[in-house]
């Protein structure tokens, strides 16, 4: 029998054209896969970038906003970050589930929008109230003009706030215009009130003063005092010991330095007469004051006013000198002249001299027209008169010093030789 032999099959091979179509569909299955996760990788990014965005607008419309007050801002604030806490933008994506933050914000825009119209109307009403009492405060006289200024600046802001619908800006301007009327208020009120209060002290010191001068009780520097010529003020003649003028250090001495000119601020140019007297000036001072005195040279000394008119009424005084009544003389002096007008103590002080003769005893000295003659030894000059009883009582060869004011207002003394 002869052996058979296997029978080798040959392995088939495959078709051509199906070996092409399975890499065919791999390489689809391949590309719908990677553009798969391509797609959603992008969609992924965008998305977070898309959301990143919606934060920021967030951010921007109900962080630090005083109007952000309704359910959607309030849910808006919940979800951005606190003071002082460190987060990312990955951690706010999840918390505000970033698919309801369009809705959140538009709500939110919504609520803002409301509020912030009712805002600029109760702001607009607010400022028409304000400006309305600032210009009456505005036309008080006690009205702080330094206020003006700050004024016309926030009105010039709450204007343009307005124009730009800037509700919060709005909200400021205005306050501080409240503030403003407020103070404004509250400083004319007092200086108001402090000085009606000083006005009630002035009638009542007016009313005291009143009755002091209607009593004899107002102040006296405790002095007899004639008046100086040319109205050039007051000086002492005899001073009452221990008085306000002997403490003060006052001196009869024929200077500059002894003529007052001024008491408390107030001009004084004669003793009795006329608004700027010493009398007048002291019935205007309360008793017990103490008071700034000046003098022709510019000095001054402080007075304690602590002596009543009636007291210094009964003070003792020296005696002035008194050259008796005969005019006699053979004595030729050598002025003309006429009385100054002006008495006190019922003296009349000053001889003006409107002539001098040389060949008299002035002549050749110090003495000029347009001075006044006020004193002799002590003895006070009036008249032509005066000057004749003084006379009478010295000899040719004698030597007196006279006492006169000079033409342009100072005091000065010369000696004088005695001629007949």
């Amino acid at each position: 029998m002869t052996e058979q032999q296997p029978i080798q099959q040959t392995p088939a091979t495959p078709a051509k054209g199906k070996s092409n179509r399975k890499w065919v569909i791999i390489g689809i299955i391949a590309v719908v896969v990677i553009g798969a996760g391509g797609w959603l990788g992008y969609s992924h990014v965008h998305g977070n970038q898309v959301v990143a965005a919606q934060i920021k607008e967030a951010r921007q419309l109900v962080m630090f906003n005083p109007l952000a007050t309704g359910p959607a801002s309030k849910k808006l604030k919940a979800a951005l970050p606190k003071v002082g806490e460190t987060t990312t933008d990955q951690m706010l994506i999840s918390r505000v589930k970033g698919k309801h933050l369009d809705t959140l914000i538009a709500a939110a825009k919504r609520e803002l929008k409301t509020t912030t119209a009712a805002q600029m109307s109760k702001q607009g009403d607010l400022l028409d109230a304000t400006t309305s009492k600032l210009t009456k405060l505005t036309s008080d006289k006690n009205f702080p003009k330094d206020n003006q200024a700050k004024i016309d600046s926030l009105q010039a802001l709450a204007k343009t706030f307005k124009a730009k619908g800037d509700a919060v800006g709005y909200n400021v301007a205005v306050a501080g215009l409240q503030d403003i009327a407020g103070e404004t208020t509250t400083y004319i009120a007092a200086k108001t009130k402090a000085q009606k209060a000083r006005e009630a002290a002035k009638a009542e010191e007016a009313k005291q003063l009143a009755e002091a001068k209607k009593k004899g009780t107002y102040p006296s520097l405790g002095m007899l005092r004639g008046d100086m010529a040319n109205g050039i003020g007051v000086i002492p003649m005899q001073i009452m010991p221990d008085g306000p003028a002997d403490n003060a250090g006052f001196s009869t001495d024929w200077s500059d330095s002894s003529v007052i000119t001024a008491i408390d601020g107030q001009k004084v140019s004669a003793s009795i007469l006329g608004s700027h007297s010493m009398q007048s000036v002291l019935q205007g001072i309360p008793l017990g004051k103490t008071v700034t005195v000046k003098f022709l040279d510019g000095s001054s000394t402080k007075v304690h006013l602590n002596l009543t008119q009636n007291e210094a009424a009964k003070a003792d005084y020296d005696d002035l000198p008194d050259p008796g009544t005969d005019d006699d003389t053979d004595i030729n002096f050598g002025v003309d002249g006429y009385n100054i007008g002006q008495k006190h103590n019922n003296k009349e002080i000053g001889l003006v001299i409107t002539a001098i003769d040389s060949d008299g005893s002035v002549g050749g000295t110090d003495l000029a027209e347009g001075d006044v003659i006020c004193r002799i030894d002590g003895y006070y000059v009036g008249t032509t008169a005066d000057v004749d009883k003084i006379l009478y009582n010295y000899s040719e060869g004698d030597t007196v010093t006279v006492d006169y004011v000079t033409a342009d207002g100072h005091l000065k003394s010369t000696d004088v030789d005695l001629t007949d």
